[in-house]
């Protein structure tokens, strides 16, 4: 799903290590960092879930998980639970997969005028106006004349 702009976002992740002969300790990292141009990174939140398996700890057992907070600015909690709400097709899956989530604010993303654009209608006049358009550029490019592309389409 696509962050949005001023609203309340998710992210989290859904762990659960992979069977195999040899249980040693497992984790999954999730990082939200903010890039701005000439500005340092920022890091919106930073949490880690790992699987402890030592002396032959099994999988399902909730007390060899923990969760790690790493960094954090929204100053919201991470929340832990159960899902089973990913679906498999044809494969088997665990009873219970550990979730780890937390909820931010997005701010600052550009509003970009395409997104607002009128839906392509299902026009032949118009699919082949695209379509010389589309040859012309490629014309332009395969002869690496990318000054005629900036010219021609303001990039």
């Amino acid at each position: 799903d696509a962050l949005e702009n001023n609203k309340e976002n998710t992210i989290g992740l859904i762990f659960y290590p992979s069977k195999s002969k040899k249980r040693i300790e497992y984790s999954c990292e999730v990082k939200v960092v903010k890039l701005t141009p000439n500005m340092p990174n920022e890091t919106i939140t930073n949490f880690k879930v790992s699987f402890d398996g030592a002396n032959e700890r099994s999988f399902t057992d909730p007390q060899g998980y923990s969760i790690e907070d790493i960094k954090d600015t929204t100053f919201n909690p991470i929340v832990k639970g159960v899902s089973n709400r990913i679906k498999f097709s044809g494969h088997e899956k665990p009873n219970d997969w550990l979730t780890a989530s937390r909820n931010f604010i997005v701010e600052g993303i550009p509003e970009w005028q395409w997104t607002k654009a009128t839906p392509q209608q299902n026009n032949m006049e118009l699919r082949n106006q695209l379509i010389v358009i589309y040859k012309d550029i490629l014309n332009d490019l395969e002869g690496n004349d990318l000054v005629n592309v900036k010219k021609k389409y303001s990039i």
